[in-house]
């Protein structure tokens, strides 16, 4: 199973990348932005939120694979193993 940590850093160099073409366009992205400043302001606050969600939910999945991992090469054995929030099974679980 590959690791969360990688597909983390695939992130930030995918960030990076798209913040060193920001780079090279930002004056005729400057112009563009001023004309509408309120909604262009709103459309960047939500990107910055999507991007911290789904860095976050990345990094949530680090323990769960972790526990994976240990399980499927046996070194944890069944009556000791944590409760995981995200691998659990619920069974009255309603939809």
């Amino acid at each position: 199973m590959t690791h969360p940590r990688q597909y983390l850093l695939l992130m930030f160099i995918y960030l990076t990348l798209v913040s060193i073409v920001l780079g090279f366009v930002y004056v005729p992205l400057e112009s563009a932005f001023m004309e509408n400043w309120g909604f262009s302001l709103l459309i960047v606050a939500v990107l910055l939120i999507g991007i911290g969600i789904n860095m976050h939910q990345v990094l949530r999945l680090e323990p769960e694979v972790n526990w994976i991992q240990m399980f499927c090469t046996g070194e944890i054995e069944l009556e000791n193993i944590p409760k995981k929030r995200m691998v659990a099974y619920q069974r009255n679980r309603r939809i």
